[in-house]
């Protein structure tokens, strides 16, 4: 059998593409089978080494953890260096100094932390190591009620004029009353009533006078004049000026004028105001004098005109008058939620002229509204 070579070339180049084709996908089988081979063999390796770290022993025994505490604490102190306090003492003025409890060195009084050694001083007693009387960053708070209620003792920053439970009274206010009050409780606080006096108490003669009468029976009114003439018409039962009308008696008297003989009206109109009858004759002006008491809050020079029977606030608190008493210079007055009475005392009775001078126009106003009211 003679190979024929034309035949094998015209075999080739007829399936040239086919030939190439199916030596691809030879090479590609190959490569399967070798990658095939190859993860066999990584997965039974990773097996292997689990397998070993399982059962795998260190030789050393575990180490112990790493302290890192002096690392920490050097880390504060550096973000926080130790700086000295600030001086209390003035000028040319040598400082008060105490031994440090553990090297002995000279440390500020008012140090927490010795400047040599840096150790840190316990908290004492406030009765112990401190006087009684005591003032040492001189803010007129005596250093243990200072020490009792958490404040510092600092001239830099004083807690004179502070208010911490916000009660309206400073911490002096409350530390120099007596019993002294808790600074840091705002229901503990001096009395307000112990902060008011008696500025002034004027005398003003009876604003109302009894003029007319009309009607009969149920259906009568009278006429009652104030002293700025205006006059108001009210019946049986009815108020006027703050005043009730509880009873009327006619009368009259026979007077002889001009030869003749007359009948002049002097009938009679009571009127009531807690308790008391004031008998208004016809025409007549009454001597019955009503006070006008003009109260002075200390802690704020604010003034209250006040008269019997009214109700008045102070931060707050509500007071009721009790009475004013011209003869003693005082007015007492009623705490309206506890119904403590207190006592408020100063200063003398004025005449209504002298008082127009020494009043500003809204007090005069104020005064007058409430007795005419």
């Amino acid at each position: 059998m003679t190979f024929d070579m034309d035949n094998l070339k015209l075999s080739l180049k007829t399936h040239y593409d086919k030939i190439v084709a199916f030596i691809v996908l030879l090479i590609l089988l190959a490569s399967a089978v070798i990658l095939a081979v190859q993860v066999g063999m990584k997965a039974k390796q990773q097996r292997t080494f689990e397998t070993w770290m399982k059962t795998t022993k260190p030789t050393n025994p575990d180490a112990p953890p790493v302290d890192k505490s002096d690392i920490e604490k050097s880390s504060v102190e550096l973000n926080n260096p130790f700086t000295m306090p600030l001086l209390t003492n003035r000028m040319m003025t040598a400082e008060k100094r105490v031994s440090c409890i553990d090297c002995g060195s000279p440390t500020p009084y008012f140090s927490t932390q010795c400047v040599f050694c840096r150790r840190v001083f316990p908290d004492t007693d406030w009765t112990g190591p401190i006087a009684t009387n005591a003032d040492m960053d001189k803010d007129k708070l005596k250093d243990q009620w200072e020490k009792k209620y958490g404040f510092k003792l600092s001239r830099e920053d004083p807690d004179t004029d502070k208010d911490p439970d916000g009660d309206q009274f400073t911490n002096q206010q409350e530390h120099d009353w007596n019993p002294q009050t808790d600074p840091t409780d705002p229901k503990s606080h001096p009395p307000f009533v112990a902060f008011m006096e008696l500025e002034k108490l004027i005398v003003r003669p009876f604003h109302l006078i009894f003029m007319s009468s009309m009607g009969t029976g149920s259906n009568m009114s009278f006429g009652i004049n104030l002293r700025r003439e205006q006059t108001f018409f009210r019946k049986m039962g009815q108020e006027v000026g703050g005043f009730k009308i509880v009873g009327y008696e006619k009368k009259s008297v026979k007077v002889k004028r001009g030869g003749m003989e007359i009948d002049v009206d002097i009938s009679i109109l009571t009127l009531e105001k807690d308790g008391q009858m004031i008998p208004l004759t016809k025409g007549k002006r009454v001597n019955w004098p009503e006070y006008l008491a003009i109260l002075l809050f200390r802690l704020d020079n604010k003034l209250y005109n006040v008269k019997k029977g009214i109700v008045f606030a102070v931060r707050g608190k509500n007071y009721q008058v009790i009475s004013i008493d011209s003869e003693k210079q005082t007015v007492l007055i009623r705490d309206v939620e506890s119904a403590e009475e207190n006592e408020i005392k100063r200063l003398g009775v004025v005449k209504e002229p002298a008082v127009k001078s020494s009043l500003s126009s809204p007090q005069k106003a104020s005064a007058d509204r409430l007795l005419v009211e």
